[in-house]
């Protein structure tokens, strides 16, 4: 009789739990109701990281088996960075990594971020589909996008894309967040909360789109002051349309615009009769529907400039607050940084390591602070651009920090995360020493997570969870 009522409990146990649902790992609670926001691949919540274990091109996927395969690996993952990781050194995973979902979140279309009590995510798209010629396939490189409870619990799969995005933001406007894509050529939006609203299709035939970021990376209860439009480009011209209303006008005629960038209310974009030219328009402060032409600016002799990047600083104001002041902006262009005040020549920057040796093939990561945080293939750096907009120099030779030096790290698309303390980076491992001090060779090609601080002063740390049991604590 005991054993039939136990037999029961469990039984109505189990009946709970998949009505009620129950947690993947054990519950957190989310202390800002702000939208937190750290970059492509880690969200931190009060200390509690969100993070993709590893990384997998969805390129290498060419069915569900691989996918499948992959999630052993790849999952969306989780560890209390308020207590010591209690890993050995820095070459070794962390202990009571959590696997929150199973899904494949370390991939080339990373997306993360935290609203709420929700975790939202991107994923490869597992939708069978025809390609051209009737086909039947399986197109990895679109999005789906999921949400679920910090916990794991009440995993939600909210959208799936019909083509490849190639831009995604999640806005804040009257109080509301919204995501905003460029799916294939429809720009489309979600309303996410609480409550999540369907798609709605803002515009159509859409050939390049400005969507700005309207929070810090690195401080969530910050909302950065915007316009309210997003912009857009057809060929009848470019366009501007309220996120909240949908209203639309065109306001700039000529047909073959490309916006190729936006960093608050200043729009970047090219036009295809001047093919050396890049322009710049600060829109803030004008809100009229002639603001592009009104404050258009050229970089003459610089086109396809890439890696964009406002460059603020933080004032003190007289009541004891802060303010953000932007002092112009960065950007590469042939392989080399720049550093530009706004309505002024942009000065060329040679970047040196410590030795002397000039850094090349780079990626910026993030400016925060005056700061610039660089990525190559072997290594991550920092570069105080403090004075640089004060000098009328045209070049400039600076010195950057070393933060890491790695065998392998991934580069080829931008998947870091910055949380104002820390860079976190995919690369691949690092050999261990032997008991007579010399490094054995890896041969896991894997690209794990790891993460560095930005003050320079401490190791890098190895986040991911591998499967090799040298590698744990």
């Amino acid at each position: 009789m005991k054993k039939f009522s136990t037999l029961i409990m469990v039984c109505l146990m189990g009946i709970i739990c998949l009505f009620a649902g129950c947690g993947t790992v054990d519950p957190i609670v989310n202390n800002d109701g702000n939208l937190i926001y750290n970059g492509n691949s880690v969200v931190n919540i009060d200390g509690y990281l969100y993070y993709a274990n590893s990384f997998k091109s969805y390129k290498d996927l060419t069915n569900d088996s691989d996918y499948n395969n992959s999630v052993k690996n790849s999952y969306l993952a989780r560890v209390n960075a308020n207590v010591n990781l209690d890993a050995k050194t820095k070459d070794h995973s962390p202990k009571k990594v959590e696997n929150v979902a199973p899904e494949l979140v370390g991939q080339e279309n990373g997306f993360m971020f935290a609203l709420g009590d929700y975790i939202y995510y991107s994923t490869p798209n597992r939708k069978e589909g025809k390609d051209e010629n009737g086909t039947v396939t399986h197109f990895y490189n679109y999005v789906a996008l999921y949400r679920s409870k910090l916990n794991g619990d009440g995993k939600n799969l909210f959208y799936t894309a019909d083509a490849e995005v190639s831009q995604i933001e999640v806005l804040k406007a009257n109080d509301h967040y919204y995501i905003v894509m460029l799916a294939g050529t429809k720009l489309i939006k979600i309303q996410i909360g609480n409550d999540l609203g369907k798609p709605v299709t803002l515009a159509e035939n859409v050939k390049s789109v400005a969507i700005p970021e309207t929070y810090e990376k690195n401080n969530s209860s910050t909302s950065l002051n915007w316009n309210g439009y997003i912009f857009y480009t057809t060929d009848a011209g470019v366009y501007r349309i309220g996120l909240v209303d949908g209203s639309s006008n065109c306001v700039y005629t000529h047909k073959d615009v490309t916006l190729i960038d936006r960093q608050k209310d200043v729009l970047f974009f090219t036009e295809g009769d001047k093919t050396t030219t890049t322009y710049y328009a600060d829109l803030t402060g004008d809100n009229s529907k002639n603001a592009l032409i009104n404050n258009k600016t050229e970089l003459v002799g610089l086109s396809s400039i890439t890696d964009i990047n406002l460059v603020s600083v933080k004032n003190s104001t007289q009541n004891g607050g802060t303010e953000i002041s932007d002092l112009g902006f960065t950007f590469i262009y042939n392989s080399n940084l720049y550093a530009c005040k706004f309505g002024q020549t942009p000065v060329k920057l040679t970047i040196n390591d410590g030795e002397g040796n000039a850094i090349s093939g780079f990626h910026v990561v993030e400016v925060a602070d005056g700061v610039v945080y660089l990525t190559t293939e072997t290594g991550l750096f920092k570069v105080d651009l403090n004075g640089i907009f004060s000098e009328v120099d045209t070049t400039r030779t600076l010195v950057a920090k070393t933060l890491a030096k790695m065998t392998k790290v991934y580069v080829e698309t931008n998947l870091t995360s910055y949380d104002g303390k820390y860079i976190y980076y995919f690369a691949g491992l690092e050999g261990l020493e032997d008991e007579n001090g010399e490094v054995e060779t890896v041969e896991d090609e894997t690209y794990y997570l790891y993460r560095v601080n930005i003050s320079g002063t401490e190791d890098y740390q190895l986040l991911g969870l591998t499967s090799s049991d040298e590698r744990h604590s």
